[in-house]
């Protein structure tokens, strides 16, 4: 049995985004490509049906704050550079 083939304007329906442009960014922040391509100039990209909604039951949730990880790794080395310039300043 062949898969279900999604176009971007559908995969944008199914997860309630503004249009297939946003559908196109968001998959492949989610690292979903592709696998095929409607034929012509206006072709849009087609999805695995199965993918994209595995991709979206395991997206991040409301109010994941993915900042918070990079940002307690820069305060942590910069901690450790502080203590550095306090030792070199002159007393």
């Amino acid at each position: 049995m062949a898969a279900e083939l999604w176009t971007s304007t559908q995969v944008a329906a199914h997860l309630g985004l503004k249009d297939h442009d946003s559908a196109g960014r968001t998959l492949r922040a989610w690292g979903v490509h592709p696998v095929a391509r409607q034929p012509g100039r206006g072709g849009q990209n087609l999805y695995d049906a199965a993918v994209v909604r595995a991709a979206k039951t395991a997206r991040p949730g409301q109010g994941y704050r993915s900042d918070l990880r990079k940002r307690a790794s820069m305060q942590s080395g910069f901690g450790v550079n502080r203590q550095r310039v306090d030792q070199l300043k002159p007393r």
